[in-house]
């Protein structure tokens, strides 16, 4: 059986696929080289990130991004002459606009060091935090990131995933109402 050709579009530092089909749904890929490393991040259409990994041995985007959307998959990578960030599918809801995007699309991404675990979104109109986090990104979080928790949360987590998932969940959204920081209501 023939590999499944997956088109990227490669711009400076950046590396994105279109949108593909996988088992959890529609994602699509990114993968940004910057200062200490890789980091990757997946999404979902609307611009909900649902996996995020910062991978500080990777020095190539397009490498580590082949190894990630895994084997029978070939990138195609078309270079192009400006990175489009991912359209997030909500408006701000300071302003009521619809000029969300990644924090890290507002950066230079080869001068970043340290990737927050949490993604945050900035309004490009009147400069507003907000999030949007699922309950699949804080599995995949969990998963990976062991070392950010401590022996009691990860006996919980074993006991009862599902326990864990949704505590983590509420901690995350008092964390975010007490520093003000909205969270979006994402649109499909």
């Amino acid at each position: 059986m023939p590999n499944e050709k997956i088109t990227a579009y490669k711009a400076g530092a950046r590396v994105r696929t279109e949108v593909i089909a996988t088992g959890l749904g529609e994602r699509y890929y990114i993968s940004e080289k910057t200062k200490e490393g890789i980091l990757l991040t997946e999404m979902t259409p609307n611009g909900a990130t649902t996996n995020q990994i910062y991978n500080k041995t990777a020095s190539d985007p397009e490498t580590a991004l082949a190894e990630y959307i895994g084997t029978g998959r070939e990138l195609a990578v078309e270079q192009l002459d400006a990175y489009t960030p991912p359209r997030i599918s909500a408006a701000c809801e300071a302003c009521g606009k619809s000029a969300l995007q990644r924090e890290l699309d507002t950066i230079d991404i080869v001068n970043i060091r340290d990737v927050p675990a949490l993604p945050m979104l900035v309004c490009t109109s009147c400069n507003a935090k907000s999030y949007f986090i699922t309950k699949e990104y804080i599995r995949n979080l969990s998963d990976s990131n062991t070392g950010m928790f401590t022996e009691e949360e990860l006996s919980l987590r074993e006991e009862d995933k599902e326990a864990f998932i949704n505590a983590i969940w509420e901690h995350v959204i008092r964390i975010f109402a007490s520093k003000k920081i909205n969270r979006v209501k994402l649109e499909g």
